[in-house]
């Protein structure tokens, strides 16, 4: 298995992560809106902490972190 393959594949399953745990984060939203919580859902969910419960702020913790390692294999997947 090249290094390419295995960046692309890490940035993939990192993909998924991040949105499945944007989804789930979702849920502990502070008095979301309708539109907050089923439209508004936007790939920068993780930024905006001060939405969530306790238990989101977790979620955006590590939203960030899938996001800047798939970021960064996909950095370095296309640059190489």
């Amino acid at each position: 298995m090249t290094a390419h393959s295995i960046l692309m594949i890490f940035g993939i399953m990192c993909g998924i992560a991040y949105a499945i745990l944007g989804v789930v984060a979702a849920k502990h939203m502070n008095n979301p809106t309708y539109f907050e919580k089923y439209i508004g859902w936007s790939l920068w969910w993780f930024l905006e902490r001060k939405k969530y419960n306790e238990q989101g702020k977790k979620y955006c913790n590590i939203g960030m972190i899938l996001a800047v390692a798939g970021a960064a294999s996909w950095t370095l997947y296309f640059t190489n």
